[in-house]
């Protein structure tokens, strides 16, 4: 059974104040039992501002992105 989660993801650029490209994206995390996790800039459908929500799957041990979705947290 697929794991399915809803992870809020920032953007990370190259010379932000210079409104450079994005390089990759990250989830924020407030503990050690939940590491970051980082995403391909190619692997992440685009939108604007620094960051959005996200429908997630864990496969093969990663996680893939299967949609955007409104700002609710996991219940």
């Amino acid at each position: 059974m697929p794991i399915l989660k809803r992870m809020e993801l920032h953007r990370s650029r190259l010379l932000p104040k210079d409104g450079g490209h994005t390089i990759f994206f990250h989830t924020q995390s407030s503990s050690r039992s939940r590491p970051q996790t980082f995403f391909d800039a190619q692997d992440v459908p685009e939108f604007e501002g620094d960051s959005a929500w996200f429908e997630c799957e864990r496969k093969g041990g990663r996680w893939h992105i299967l949609r955007r979705v409104d700002g609710i947290r996991d219940a």
